[in-house]
């Protein structure tokens, strides 16, 4: 995406104006969302646009083929010649691998955008590309990639090796990563538990966490879990503390508590922690951590117990000053309940607290 600016040349398209005639090869036109709409809706773009969903849904790659040349041939113009490249690129995403399917895909992945539109928000205009070819080739290149992971990793699963040949896979670039995380979320638990007692010497890295962590959570194994939880972090490993319903709640607690040690995961525990029976323990006295007392302020917020408001506005009341009074303060306001809302009505008119304070908590109401 780009910003467009200055006096650059537009070439206008207005109702169904051909605009073959005006273009040179290479030629980049620019357009208002409205010109481009007309140029695909028309009977020969919507003929050739159904000669390739046929050959799409039959897998027809011949025919693809002498297609994806009829188009580049630019006669139905530089808005449907895109249009029609992108259609192919998507279909693809929805076919098995071949090699025919392949070349296609690659061919596809050199397309440049012929055209750009325009597109206004309050007064500033961007100018971006109407259809990205290329990267809808690209994105069926790495289903595939993505696939011939997942199968082989799954024929190593079955066969109770894959834990063992897992440096032949490339973890360390990512790009074999989804394929094995697919294969793992649909194996057998006995699967899992000869893959975990392979790698289980030998988690090194986020990307292997990532992996045992999958296996951990289906068997499951609460202790590895909790291992990884202290040791590594990842996004994988951050979106995993929201799935952990199916473990009993003090497992769950004891998880999250590994997770709060990790300084990467504290933030996600935190959260976790505030919607779990009796986590408000645990987030209290975080109220006064530099670094994590803005989260446990917001999470105690989250589920308000009558328990919990109460324990707020005394640590609030009496330590107003402090940085852990002031998140009670910020939890108070946060949870919005009648009984929050009444204490803090009540406290801007003490006479205790800082003029600074009291007009702080005035403009809350």
């Amino acid at each position: 995406m780009k910003q467009f600016c200055g006096r650059r040349t537009w070439l206008a398209v207005i109702g169904a104006l051909s605009l073959t005639a005006s273009l040179h090869a290479g030629e980049l036109l620019v357009l208002k969302p409205a010109a481009a709409r007309i140029q695909i809706d028309k009977p020969g773009v919507e003929l050739q646009a159904t000669r390739l969903e046929k050959a799409l849904e039959t897998r027809d790659i011949p025919s693809l083929s002498r297609q994806l040349t009829e188009i580049r041939r630019g006669q139905l113009g530089p808005v449907a010649q895109d249009y029609l490249l992108r259609k192919v690129a998507e279909g693809l995403q929805r076919m098995p691998w071949s090699g025919g399917a392949e070349q296609l895909a690659h061919s596809l992945t050199l397309e440049r955008p012929r055209v750009h539109v325009v597109l206004s928000d309050g007064g500033y205009q961007q100018e971006m590309p109407l259809y990205q070819v290329a990267s809808a080739a690209r994105g069926a290149l790495t289903l595939w990639a993505t696939e011939k992971v997942r199968s082989r990793a799954q024929t190593d699963l079955e066969s109770g090796r894959l834990g063992l040949v897992l440096d032949e896979f490339q973890l360390d670039t990512g790009a074999d990563k989804p394929g094995l995380q697919q294969a793992l979320a649909t194996a057998s638990p006995a699967q899992l538990g000869i893959f975990i007692d392979q790698i289980r010497d030998h988690i090194n890295s986020p990307d292997r966490a990532d992996l045992a962590a999958i296996a951990a959570m289906t068997l499951p194994d609460t202790e590895l879990l909790e291992s990884l939880y202290r040791h590594f972090a990842s996004l994988d490993l951050q979106k995993s503390l929201h799935q952990l319903e199916g473990f009993e709640s003090d497992q769950r607690l004891r998880l999250l508590l590994a997770a709060l040690d990790n300084p990467l995961l504290a933030g996600r525990a935190i959260a976790e922690l505030g919607k779990l029976a009796g986590g408000d323990q645990y987030l209290m006295p975080l109220l006064a951590d530099p670094q994590l007392g803005g989260a446990a302020a917001q999470a105690l917020a989250g589920a308000p117990s009558n328990a919990v408001i109460a324990a707020l506005e005394d640590l609030a009341r009496r330590h107003w000053q402090q940085p852990a009074g002031k998140r009670a303060l910020l939890a108070l306001k946060l949870s919005g309940t009648p009984s929050a809302r009444r204490f803090l009505a009540e406290f801007a008119q003490s006479d205790d607290i800082t003029p600074a304070l009291r007009k702080e908590l005035s403009q809350w109401q």
